[in-house]
């Protein structure tokens, strides 16, 4: 027998908008937080152009305060060593490690919407994973060089 104690549920939703521009709506929720984050990417540069953060449920009031960091975002390229970058943005003594995890998923799934934007193939469009698996290989092998197992051979 089993009893469930907690859950966390990460939600991420992408949107183009009239600019072009990619917005990128991440939540957090678990039994003790409730954190929203948005973040404004230029998709041809892949550049966070605007950030910020809403904690609506948080185990203390003082928690809000990390919300000013999500401006430190602005800037940051969404590329290999990002996350680094992150972390040292949001995280530590001075940030929150859930804004942290929940910056780092978002960054992770807006480059996912980016793979195939420099080739002309829009944030996700579906005529980019018509592509044969050689052709999307060949398309994307510079970008995700080394990020997992197909990439890295």
């Amino acid at each position: 027998m089993k009893r469930l104690v907690s859950r966390r549920e990460i939600g991420i939703e992408i949107f183009e908008l009239e600019n072009k521009n990619a917005l990128v709506e991440a939540r957090l929720l678990d039994t003790v937080h409730l954190i929203s984050l948005y973040l404004e990417v230029n998709p041809n540069t892949r550049v966070i152009v605007d950030a910020r953060c809403e904690i609506a449920n948080s185990p203390y009031k003082i928690c809000q305060n990390v919300c000013s960091k999500a401006k430190e975002l602005i800037g940051v390229v969404i590329q290999k060593g990002a996350m680094k970058e992150i972390a040292k943005k949001v995280g530590g003594i001075e940030g929150c490690i859930h804004l942290r995890e929940l910056t780092s998923e978002a960054a992770n799934f807006c480059a996912t919407a980016l793979i195939g934007y420099k080739e002309g193939f829009g944030l996700i469009n579906p005529d980019f994973n018509k592509l044969s698996e050689d052709e999307r290989f060949n398309l994307t092998k510079e970008l995700l060089k080394e990020t997992c197992y197909p990439y890295s051979r």
